[in-house]
């Protein structure tokens, strides 16, 4: 069975709570949950990212 690599991107769901916050408010009552979703999902494509190192290092095989 042959591995298939791909390059890891940010996901587009990042992207775009990054971009809603730029135009948000400050004082707008949503922020804080739309801050803590974009919070969570960085952390794990974080995790992804990591995991990602360790996995270079094992045999392709």
């Amino acid at each position: 069975m042959k591995l298939i690599v791909k390059n890891r991107t940010i996901p587009l769901r990042i992207t775009m709570l990054q971009a809603i916050l730029r135009w948000l408010p400050k004082n707008h009552p949503k922020r804080p949950s739309i801050e803590a979703e974009l919070a969570r999902r960085e952390a794990g494509f974080r995790g992804e990212e990591s995991i990602d190192d360790y996995l270079d290092f094992l045999p392709e095989k």
